[in-house]
């Protein structure tokens, strides 16, 4: 950040001002090392490829080595690099709110959690994105660093990811015949995937012919990835994102002159949201026919029943919920019954917002409602182009179907807390901007 920043966290002391302005690249070093290598792992995971699904209920407990190690020194790294930026974190706090009072309010949950030690450690994972996001963001004045780390290893990711599945059977799932790549599922790299289109799209706006031409290419390589996984939750939020970006569009290039741009888009929403409640209340046979036509049952593959049956535990602790991640905690008896019926052992509800109400309760999903409106409000009031927006809108809607939120494993939900972030620290940064030529006023 600028030097008159600097001074004012060191309370105008001239000896630490410079230490700090000689260790600054340092620390900025430290966020940047966390910040590559948390993504490599997000993107490549901590586990050996190619494995085999696992149906032994006790190994779904066992704990990974690699997480606990990996995980611990990047949070450690990324802590010590986002000390000398203790105002513009406190700034930030003040400022956004809904996501601190949503980690808040998941710490306290471990008080009446039956399973404090499991929420501990999940938490601790969710702190640790947190952290590593905070602290690479803080010490850039630009997104094009942040951006130039996606680049770098999203180009690897990509190329490896397409020679394993087209060299190694074990890339693929053997009962699907879907491709999985890398990841321990089909649906992990249909979010890698999705988020890589986003990416290589978004750069082929930018840079030389050159760039532009690689840019082509990997965006090529994330499409057939995407594709290729038949991850029909990641497929369908990319043709959303389609649709909203050709609605947007248009509303910006035709009917902001007319004078009824918010208008337009805020109708064609409405009207959408309008026609899928008639259609669900009158005719419930066309949506079934839906989800059919490419291949899923109406049930969304058991989840339905699987949500179904999930609320009833909900019930039980509906205002405080069971505590932080800790309904999934291998010896919660909750779950013998559920993996009696459902043989796959789901290890999650397959519902972003159903696991948000199991775990802290009806006052843990408000926070996390409070947080997307927040984040949304506060959108209107930046004044330059938010292609992290994206992230946002596909995060949220991924997680009606999966539960990615709050975890360094399910590269969507990282990117769903970078976005929000990034949002509010552009905002701060817009404001310190704006405020010299108020008081020359």
């Amino acid at each position: 950040m600028r030097r008159d920043a600097i001074k004012n966290t060191t309370d105008d002391n001239p000896n630490l001002i410079e230490v700090t302005e000689k260790l600054h690249p340092i620390y900025r070093i430290l966020a940047d090392v966390s910040f590559f290598v948390f993504l490599f792992f997000a993107f490549f995971g901590t586990s050996m490829p190619f494995q085999a699904r696992n149906y032994d209920v006790q190994q779904i407990g066992s704990s990974n080595l690699i997480n606990q190690v990996v995980y611990t020194l990047l949070f450690l790294l990324a802590a010590i690099s986002v000390l000398p930026k203790l105002k513009q974190l406190i700034e930030l706090i003040k400022k956004e709110q809904f996501l601190s009072l949503f980690l808040f309010w998941c710490t306290l949950s471990i008080v009446w959690s039956n399973y404090s030690f499991i929420a501990l450690k999940r938490l601790f994972q969710f702190y640790t994105v947190v952290i590593i996001c905070l602290s690479v963001l803080l010490h850039h004045d630009s997104l094009v660093a942040i951006m130039k780390h996606f680049k770098i290893l999203l180009s690897i990711y990509l190329v490896l990811t397409l020679i394993a599945v087209l060299t190694i059977p074990g890339a693929s799932d053997p009962t699907s015949y879907s491709w999985r790549g890398l990841t321990p599922s089909k649906n992990l790299l249909g979010q890698s995937a999705l988020i890589s289109i986003l990416i290589w799209f978004n750069s082929i706006k930018q840079g030389n012919l050159p760039n532009k031409l690689i840019s082509i290419f990997m965006l090529i390589i994330s499409l057939i990835l995407l594709f290729g996984s038949l991850s029909m939750t990641s497929i369908s939020v990319f043709f959303i994102i389609v649709c909203l970006a050709i609605l947007f569009k248009t509303e910006r290039s035709l009917f902001y002159k007319l004078g009824i741009g918010n208008s337009y888009s805020a109708m064609v929403l409405i009207a959408v949201g309008f026609t899928f409640f008639v259609t669900y209340y009158t005719a419930p046979e066309v949506l079934t026919a839906l989800p059919e036509s490419f291949g899923k049952d109406a049930t969304f593959t058991g989840r339905t029943e699987l949500w179904s049956d999930i609320f009833q535990e909900v019930k039980n602790q509906f205002i405080l919920g069971h505590g932080f991640n800790s309904f999934w905690g291998i010896n919660n008896p909750n779950l013998y019954y559920l993996y009696q019926k459902y043989i796959w052992l789901p290890n999650q509800a397959h519902n972003g917002y159903l696991d948000i109400l199991i775990d802290v309760g009806i006052i843990g999903l408000l926070l996390f409602i409070g947080l997307i409106i927040k984040y949304f409000i506060n959108f209107r009031r930046l004044n330059k182009p938010h292609f992290w927006i994206w992230f946002f809108i596909a995060g949220l809607v991924i997680n009606l179907q999966e539960t990615t939120l709050f975890s360094p494993k399910h590269p969507s939900g990282i990117m769903l807390i970078l976005a929000y972030l990034i949002l509010f620290v552009e905002l701060i940064r817009q404001q310190g901007e704006e405020q010299p030529l108020k008081q020359e006023n």
